[in-house]
């Protein structure tokens, strides 16, 4: 039949090993569709099975190997896996870093840049500049996204009782050059001259964490006990005053003198 005919005219290269097609080798052309599995072995040792014929086919047609491969990331000196035939070039390059474990906040570690290489997520010690140590990954060390998130006990600005806050906030704290009230001083400050407008929501939040409660002087002169959680709110927009309770006497336009609380005093004198 034609199909005998033809392979036994075929002249081409025979495969050393059967069902084995090698990269690079010129078989000559295709003397039969075969589909049996056939593997095709690649210069760098890696096999891709397909059927016979695209075996043949692809043999001296193939792309860059992407098999993952174990090497030494090139940056920090950690194992990683990149497609194959980086990991060729990057041995060509004969690069050995030293190997990163740790890392003072504000040093730059050496960064070679290559296409494909992946992020190291391998676990770094990273100093703070606040002297706080934490562990990360190795791809964030040189730029870290985010503050030092490690909790410190602090006087609040606001009323003076210890709360709780991540290290950053502390310094954005202290950047904004919030006046404290001092240590055990039996009324909250509530300061005018504070400029809270600066302040993130991360900070408020904070600021209004602490769970007790001050005594204030109100703009009207009296006291009052508030909630510390509330201090911040009322440093600006004043709302302590505008609630005052306190009962205080007035003298009426007919000479009367009548008590009403200080809040509704205060609308009174408005004509409210």
């Amino acid at each position: 039949c034609s199909t005998a005919d033809r392979i036994e005219k075929w002249v081409g290269v025979s495969c050393e090993e059967v069902g084995v097609v090698d990269e690079g080798v010129s078989y000559g052309l295709q003397d039969y569709p075969c589909n049996a599995k056939a593997s095709l072995r690649r210069k760098c040792g890696h096999c891709m099975l397909l059927p016979c014929r695209e075996a043949f086919a692809k043999s001296t047609s193939l792309e860059a190997c992407r098999e993952p491969v174990k090497i030494v990331h090139p940056s920090c000196g950690h194992g990683c896996k990149v497609a194959c035939h980086l990991a060729d070039h990057l041995r060509s390059q004969n690069i050995r870093p030293p190997v990163v474990t740790r890392l003072i906040e504000g040093d730059i570690p050496a960064k070679l840049t290559f296409a494909g290489l992946p992020k190291c997520d391998e676990l770094v010690t990273f100093v703070r500049k606040c002297g706080h140590v934490e562990q990360l990954p190795c791809s964030e060390i040189s730029k870290p996204k985010r503050g030092c998130k490690l909790e410190s006990v602090v006087k609040s600005p606001l009323c003076g009782h210890d709360i709780k806050t991540p290290c950053f906030i502390m310094n954005e704290l202290q950047k904004a050059q919030i006046k404290c009230p001092p240590n055990q001083a039996p009324f909250a400050v509530i300061d005018s001259s504070n400029d809270f407008s600066t302040l993130s929501n991360d900070a408020r939040k904070v600021l209004q964490s602490c769970g007790l409660r001050s005594r204030v002087i109100l703009t009207c002169g009296h006291e009052s006990e508030v909630e510390c959680s509330k201090l911040l709110r009322h440093s600006e927009n004043d709302e302590v005053a505008d609630g005052c309770d306190k009962k205080v006497e007035v003298c009426l336009p007919c000479g009367h003198f009548i008590q009403l609380s200080c809040k509704d005093c205060n609308r009174h004198k408005q004509g409210l």
